[in-house]
């Protein structure tokens, strides 16, 4: 897939109205501790989803925003 089609998923889900700035940040910040506390890395949108700052359906929505 070229570059500029490579969106980040959180900025598609700001930019669609999904989730704020600060939903972003604070699931980011989560996602990163995980990752580096517990060795588990999750993906945004399943972890937007468990903290219930999205759907599934937001999820898929945005991850089809993406392919373009």
């Amino acid at each position: 897939m070229p570059y500029h089609k490579q969106i980040r998923f959180g900025a598609v889900a700001v930019e669609k109205g999904f989730i704020t700035p600060g939903q972003l940040g604070k699931a980011v910040m989560i996602q990163m501790k995980l990752d580096l506390e517990k060795g588990i890395h999750k993906l945004l949108g399943e972890l937007l989803v468990e903290l219930g700052f999205m759907t599934d359906r937001q999820v898929e929505e945005v991850l089809q925003a993406q392919k373009g």
